[in-house]
């Protein structure tokens, strides 16, 4: 039947966009929020160990919310119009 939608790939897409619309309410604005209250608090701190420690930590921060948003990004994408992963990332189905 041409132009039929298999109807487990509707329902995947749907779970797909509702996990990223979840994850883009909140989870980025409070990691946001957080990296901001840091960078506020590198101007209190006058040991410089520990200076580099809260710049470590943003940084690691501000990664995470562009790997999430990727994530997002790749959820919101219908399944069919993603690319297939690499040989080594595809899992191995079980033998028992």
């Amino acid at each position: 039947m041409a132009g039929a939608v298999d109807p487990f790939v509707l329902v995947l897409s749907r779970d797909h966009e509702r996990i990223a619309a979840d994850l883009g309410d909140g989870l980025i604005h409070q990691m946001f929020a957080v990296s901001l209250d840091l960078h506020s608090a590198l101007v209190l701190i006058n040991h410089p160990d520990a200076t580099a420690r809260v710049t470590r930590a943003i940084c690691g921060l501000d990664q995470a919310i562009i790997d999430l948003r990727g994530t997002i990004f790749d959820l919101r994408s219908p399944p069919h119009e993603q690319p297939d992963p690499p040989p080594e990332d595809r899992l191995e189905p079980s033998r028992h």
